[in-house]
């Protein structure tokens, strides 16, 4: 399922972070209905739109780059987010900010860390929060779907703004795991929007794609806006390779130096 650049992880950890929702809202959903279309035959679709030739999903490593600007209550950063992919079971996630590593997360199979290098601290990645690592993980996976991934997906039809969307609505039997709302252009088959509301105090996550550009033979989201609390997070896509050699020390947390 071609959704890696939409679910980062690095996005995804930063939402442990509070803060106020002072963010002007998105339109919301309205005339949510049954949908008149399988979920079969939607994913196939949706692998057609974004992918019609196979190439993600047989690729056997991807890079991308994407430059990341940070607004939090008006004051803007830039960043660069480097990610990288080797199956089965890789993923590695760098930002660094003016050329400098700031921080990073790696999965190596089962196991998962944070990375900081400024603070030269590598810390494991253990209990929900690895669950919710290796679950992005696999929504990651050019080899999965998300039938294989979810075991529960309500398919609806809604609209959002004048635009006509499906609505999936994604679980697991995972208590900790929030549902995940992925929407689906009907007229594209292309995701627009992710959204899921954190259990422990019920912030929500928004995560729009605002442009798509063909790499590769690929459909690739070229710029991206992630809306949590106080936070927005613009991403534009500057590199997206497949198949590069990569190296396995892409992999391995580093060790760093005791002082």
């Amino acid at each position: 399922m071609n959704l890696v650049k939409i679910f980062s992880i690095l996005t995804i950890a930063l939402i442990f972070t509070a803060g106020c929702n002072s963010l002007p809202p998105l339109p919301s959903e309205e005339d949510v209905g049954p949908a008149n279309i399988s979920l079969d035959n939607l994913q196939k679709r949706m692998k057609q739109a974004t992918d019609p030739k196979g190439t993600f999903r047989n690729a056997s490593s991807y890079l991308m780059k994407q430059r990341l600007i940070t607004n939090v209550d008006g004051e803007k950063d830039l960043y660069v987010i480097i990610t990288r992919f080797q199956k089965p079971n890789k993923l590695s996630i760098t930002k660094l900010e003016n050329g400098s590593l700031v921080n990073g997360q790696i999965i190596n199979n089962k196991r998962a860390w944070m990375i900081d290098y400024q603070e030269k601290k590598v810390s494991p990645v253990e209990g929900k929060v690895l669950k919710s690592f290796l679950l992005l993980f696999d929504i990651g996976n050019p080899s999965m779907t998300l039938s294989e991934i979810f075991k529960n997906i309500k398919l609806q039809s809604c609209r959002l703004g004048d635009k006509r969307f499906y609505k999936l609505t994604c679980s697991t039997d995972d208590k900790d795991i929030p549902p995940i709302s992925i929407y689906v252009g009907e007229s594209n088959f292309l995701v627009k929007r992710i959204t899921f509301t954190r259990k422990a105090d019920g912030m929500q996550y928004i995560s729009s794609i605002d442009q798509y550009n063909l790499y590769e033979g690929v459909m690739v989201s070229k710029k991206m806006t992630v809306r949590m609390n106080n936070v927005m997070q613009s991403y534009e896509t500057t590199t997206y390779k497949l198949n590069p050699k990569l190296n396995t020390e892409d992999f391995i947390p580093p060790k760093f130096e005791k002082p």
